[in-house]
């Protein structure tokens, strides 16, 4: 076979090996920026229902 055949095959083979790390980084990535969003609407909710804090000016 030819030589850069080989090549290709075997570095596709290594990057082949690196997809289920990818697709749970990004899993994992995803909970997290899911959570963060839910957290931040909570305490903006929290905010909120203790008065208004914040001024007209900064809304």
């Amino acid at each position: 076979m030819n030589k850069r055949l080989i090549t290709v095959f075997v570095l596709l083979g290594m990057g082949t090996r690196l997809f289920p790390v990818m697709i749970q980084l990004g899993l994992f990535f995803s909970l997290f920026l899911s959570l963060f969003m839910s957290w931040d609407d909570y305490m903006y909710e929290q905010t909120m229902n203790e008065g208004g804090r914040m001024s007209n000016e900064q809304r």
